[in-house]
C-alpha cells in the first residue's frame, strides 16, 4: 500500500512510496524487496506512469510543486522534477560533512521558505542536520547546524507554514525548536 503520502505545495499531486517483496534473478531461493516513489493526482485515480515517476527511492516530500525529493536507506539523497526521465542523486553524506562519511540520510523536509532543508542523519537516526539551500536541485546544500541526542531516534521532521519552527517525533513525544 502507499506510505507517508505527501501532498505538493498546491494540492494538485501526492507523492508516496511503497514497498514489494521479487524475486532475485541471480537466486532462485532468494526474495528481496523493492520500494519506489509514485506520484497521483490527488483528485483521481492516477496509473502510475501517468504523471511521471522518480523509479526509486522512498521517503519523499516536496520541494516545490514540480520538483520532489526522495531518500533510498543510503547516505544519497535524489531529486526528481515532474517530465524528468527518472530521478537522479543530488547530494550525499560527504557534501553534508566534507569527510569520507556514509552516514543513512532519511526523511528530508524543505522549509516553506526554500532556504533551508532538514535531514535525519546517522544508521540510527541520531541526528537532523539544517542544510542551507543554495538554490533548487541540482544546487547542492552545504551544511548548517545540527541536532543530536534524541530518545531513541528523530523521524518525520516538518516545518512549520512561516518556516521559523522544526518539529519532529522522538520516542518521548513531538518536539519543535526555533531555527
Amino acid at each position: 500500500g502507499a506510505i507517508d503520502g505527501k501532498v505538493s505545495p498546491d494540492g494538485s499531486l501526492v507523492a508516496y512510496w511503497f514497498v514489494t517483496t521479487v524475486m532475485d534473478p541471480g537466486c532462485p531461493f532468494c526474495i528481496v524487496t523493492s520500494n519506489r516513489v509514485l506520484l497521483s493526482h490527488s483528485d483521481r485515480f492516477t496509473n502510475a506512469d501517468e504523471v511521471g515517476t522518480p523509479n526509486t527511492g522512498g521517503f519523499p516530500s516536496w520541494i516545490d510543486n514540480q520538483t520532489i525529493m526522495l531518500g533510498d536507506g543510503t547516505p544519497s539523497q535524489w531529486y526528481y522534477r515532474l517530465g524528468m526521465p527518472e530521478a537522479v542523486e543530488w547530494f550525499d553524506d560527504t557534501d553534508i560533512v566534507g569527510s569520507q562519511s556514509f552516514e543513512t540520510l532519511l526523511d528530508a523536509e524543505a522549509a516553506p521558505t526554500g532556504d533551508r532543508l532538514a535531514v535525519v542523519r546517522g544508521d540510527s537516526q541520531e541526528e537532523i542536520a539544517i542544510l542551507k539551500m543554495n538554490g533548487p536541485p541540482p544546487a547542492k546544500p552545504t551544511a548548517g547546524c545540527a541536532l543530536q541526542g534524541p530518545t531513541g531516534k528523530f523521524v518525520d521532521p516538518t516545518w512549520s507554514s512561516d518556516g521559523r519552527l522544526l518539529a519532529w517525533q522522538e520516542e518521548d513525544g513531538v518536539w519543535t525548536v526555533p531555527v
